[in-house]
């Protein structure tokens, strides 16, 4: 199987996209031969059968840079095209790589896999969607479009990483939450949630750890900060700057929970690696339910409910260690048995198979 893997970026430090080499690696593993196209090259990959093309993202600035994107994107998939002999496409979060990958292989009747999770969508969903034989994503509802071409393959977590043991005590109640500064986040109800518990547990802090990306993200964080401001909450809540995801190891192995605010539809990644640490999470989303099983009542709370989540941080924080132990140990190993980045790879490549099988 000779596979063209198009994804955004080849770079560990990457705050949000350092997982794509991993991905790339396992891939590799399992595939006769994989080209990867991406915008910016910070990493190779260190495998005879793979084959690595470069858009050069870091040379261009300014307002002609996507101009020099397409014409760079045009000269690579001509050699591509040229050179390798491809058998299956496959594009990671970015739509637009379907619809613009589609023309070069048409003819030759190459499948294109479409991975995608995101609450909206637009036009440029839609077209890939119809160029694709294939959409892949984490779960039913993290794909927002029709279902008919949809396979739900959960998430791959590197457990050579996220794999630490939670069973230490940890006297200090630090809550994290991981994850892009906007408002599909959710962070008013967290703050809420603090106000609401503040004066019953001592030496509360909170850590959010990402960055706004919009214009209309830094508009929101600004809205955050007044709020805290107004909750006396300033010392209590700090933002950090987003971190490679190879980076999160020590907050997940510092923190008493992370809490997730993100509502039905997302399996998101941060999740799952907190739980390969070891710790106790708290979210909104019940595409979780079936991944907690015996604790979903515990952990998940009612979307933009604080009361509801002030309530379930209070019952973690009341827990026995050995309660508390129990219960990061099963979801531990739900995460190290089912969504471990081999496990995952294994999905996707059968995906793979079976559609050019057909």
């Amino acid at each position: 199987m000779r596979v063209l893997a198009i994804v955004q970026t080849l770079d560990l430090n990457h705050p949000s996209g350092g997982f794509i080499v991993g991905w790339m690696e396992k891939l590799s593993e399992r595939v006769d031969r994989l080209i990867v196209l991406t915008l910016e090259k910070k990493q190779d990959i260190n495998r005879q059968n793979v084959k690595i093309y470069s858009l050069e993202k870091e040379n261009y600035k300014g307002s002609w840079k996507k101009f020099y994107y397409l014409l760079q994107w045009h000269k690579k998939m001509m050699r591509i095209r040229r050179d390798e002999n491809v058998d299956l496409i496959f594009t990671h979060m970015t739509p637009l790589y379907s619809v613009l990958a589609c023309p070069y292989f048409l003819f030759k009747k190459i499948p294109i896999i479409t991975w995608f999770l995101n609450p909206g969508y637009d036009w440029i969903t839609k077209l890939a969607h119809f160029v694709s034989s294939r959409i892949v994503s984490a779960t039913t509802d993290s794909y927002p479009y029709k279902k008919n071409k949809l396979v739900a393959i959960g998430h791959g977590i590197n457990t050579d990483i996220f794999n630490s043991s939670g069973s230490d005590k940890n006297n200090n109640f630090l809550i994290l939450s991981v994850g892009r500064i906007s408002a599909t986040k959710d962070y008013l109800t967290l703050f809420k949630a603090i106000n609401y518990i503040k004066n019953k547990i001592n030496n509360l802090k909170v850590i959010i750890i990402g960055n706004p990306v919009t214009k209309t993200d830094i508009t929101y964080k600004a809205s955050l900060i007044k709020e805290l401001e107004l909750m006396s909450m300033q010392e209590i809540v700090k933002f950090e700057l987003a971190k490679p995801s190879k980076n999160l190891k020590s907050l997940y192995e510092q923190c008493f929970v992370l809490v997730n605010m993100t509502s039905d539809g997302s399996l998101d990644k941060v999740v799952l690696e907190a739980m390969a640490c070891g710790k106790p999470v708290i979210v909104a989303s019940k595409s979780f339910e079936a991944i907690f099983e015996d604790y979903q009542s515990k952990l998940i709370y009612e979307y933009e409910n604080h009361i509801d989540l002030g309530n379930k941080l209070l019952w973690l924080f009341s827990l026995g260690d050995k309660e508390k132990n129990k219960m990061c140990d099963d979801l531990q190993k739900t995460v190290l048995d089912n969504y471990n980045i081999d496990a995952f790879m294994d999905r996707l490549v059968k995906v793979f198979t079976l559609e050019l099988e057909k």
